[in-house]
């Protein structure tokens, strides 16, 4: 069966994200008008006007509990596409992607159970921006571990198979890569333009610094309430 764009369903989770919304549903299409089969948005409570843009925009919206595993799991549930696209809200996929996912599908058997995900690229020009992408580049490429904001495009069954994203508050994307198993981990060579608004306001060494420990603490075990208020409640 031949893969279409319309076969595709994006989760979307969303906390406050009026400033990017739009933008970001609106580069899931092409000129022509060609977009996925169904864009839902799971808001874990906002108070802006998130949710109000989202439905203007086209998209379907769920509104849950604050979490973004437990938000991208019930998108996923409801979600009826052959494939899912996972996504961040403040990330925006560059021109080509549909062409580039549809070779990726059309070359991959579901057997395989292989999965991809973006480039990680920022909105900044600065050198530090460029310096992160590169390091990014070498953990995606070589260590087979993407995190969220580079996207994730899984089949349908195969997600389902593996329980899909955990309800947990922070880690959810690395979690789930390590049930996939990074062997199954393809980079898809087009960028997912991801907002460097943390970076430049917290500094990019120091958010890099306090991304990488805690995912040595993911690692080694700690508590992902605990990895919520150091990753999240300090650094929004």
């Amino acid at each position: 069966m031949t893969f279409s764009i319309s076969d595709l369903s994006v989760v979307i989770p969303t906390l406050n994200e009026e400033s990017v919304i739009v933008q970001t549903i609106s580069s899931l299409y092409n000129r022509t008008g060609d977009g996925p089969g169904e864009i839902i948005v799971v808001d874990g409570g906002s108070i802006d006007r998130t949710i109000e843009i989202a439905k203007n925009a086209g998209a379907t919206v769920l509104q849950t509990k604050r979490g973004r595993g437990r938000q991208l799991a019930e998108g996923g549930n409801l979600a009826s596409g052959s494939w899912l696209l996972f996504l961040h809200a403040d990330t925006q996929l560059q021109n080509g992607w549909h062409d580039s996912i549809v070779s990726f599908i059309s070359r991959t058997s579901l057997t395989k159970q292989n999965v991809a995900a973006f480039r990680f690229k920022l909105d900044d020009d600065s050198f530090a921006a460029r310096f992160l992408e590169c390091l990014v580049a070498i953990r995606s490429g070589f260590f087979h571990l993407p995190w969220g904001d580079q996207g994730l495009l899984i089949s349908a069954s195969h997600y389902r198979a593996i329980g899909g994203y955990k309800n947990l508050f922070v880690m959810e994307d690395v979690e789930i890569i390590q049930r996939i198993g990074f062997s199954h981990v393809r980079i898809i060579g087009v960028d997912a333009v991801t907002s460097a608004k943390k970076y430049k306001k917290h500094g990019y060494i120091r958010k890099s610094l306090h991304n990488l420990f805690c995912l040595f603490c993911f690692y080694f075990g700690m508590s992902t309430v605990w990895l919520d208020r150091q990753y999240n409640n300090k650094y929004k």
